[in-house]
């Protein structure tokens, strides 16, 4: 009788095997490759440490050169807001110079004319480039 138990035993085990065979293979899996890394455990480990290593280098080196970066960005942001401000000033005071130079030639041209108005018109008709319409 135990032979015919065992032989039902097989034939349980292979049924069992051939609709399950993904677990013993996943087991059977592991242990070869727990089996065959065992050994070079230690390489793997010293392996992921020094990548671990440039990594945090190269993160270091990044965050170094951006804020560098951005260093340079607000120096250039200053140095633009300062020359832009520099030049409006120079603008509004060649603005006003020249205002006092109009002035000066619209005086000049009332007191050559001795109030003629007529004169007057076609003297800063042809100074400023404009044309009076009646």
């Amino acid at each position: 009788m135990t032979w015919i138990t065992l032989v039902t035993g097989f034939k349980k085990a292979y049924i069992w095997l051939k609709h399950h065979w993904q677990l013993p293979f996943l087991v059977v899996w592991t242990i070869v490759v727990f089996v065959l890394t065992r050994r070079n455990s230690d390489a793997i480990i010293e392996v992921l440490k020094a990548k671990k290593t440039s990594y945090e280098q190269q993160i270091g080196t990044l965050r170094a050169s951006h804020t560098e970066e951005l260093l340079k960005r607000n120096q250039l942001l200053q140095q633009y807001q300062e020359t832009l401000s520099k030049i409006e000033k120079k603008f509004a005071e060649e603005e006003m110079k020249l205002d006092e130079e109009e002035r000066q030639l619209v005086r000049e041209i009332v007191a050559k004319s001795k109030g003629d108005p007529d004169v007057i018109r076609k003297e800063i008709e042809n100074l400023f480039y404009i044309n009076y319409a009646d």
